[in-house]
């Protein structure tokens, strides 16, 4: 590793499925921070003689900015030298051929950010909550 990472591997989980399958895998010892309410799982593992460090953060709600926040810290206080999101993806395959499963590992070329857009009447939008619309702005 080199010199300005401290961490090998920060990993980000959402829901409890996805946090229970992270912490099955090593084991793992909570890390708390001074004025961060955020609880870290730490491990290291080793492999072909070299002993590597993996961090874990649970992150608090779905979303882009929940996230980002989260992996700010993670690369903020751990250094990590490769952030991983692990979770279930709202992916789109590209043909009826492609289709993907759980635990298949994901890499997407281009990413979306769907939260974005506006609110606008129902009669604009195929997005309605009650009698509010929503017209998303879709992002790369």
């Amino acid at each position: 590793m080199k010199k300005n990472y401290q961490t090998d591997v920060a990993l980000m989980t959402v829901t409890t499925t996805e946090f229970n399958a992270v912490l099955h895998f090593h084991n793992w010892r909570a890390k708390t921070l001074p004025n961060d309410e955020q609880i870290y799982d730490v491990a290291t593992f080793e492999r072909d003689g070299k002993t590597y460090s993996l961090v874990h953060a649970k992150i608090s709600e779905m979303g882009m900015t929940a996230a980002a926040a989260t992996a700010m810290k993670l690369i903020y206080t751990f250094r990590p030298r490769y952030i991983i999101m692990v979770g279930i993806a709202a992916g789109i395959s590209r043909s009826d051929l492609e289709e993907q499963m759980y635990g298949d590992v994901i890499v997407p070329d281009v990413v979306w950010n769907y939260s974005a857009g506006k609110f606008v009447s129902p009669e604009r939008a195929k997005i309605v909550y009650g009698d509010i619309g929503f017209l998303p702005r879709s992002t790369t």
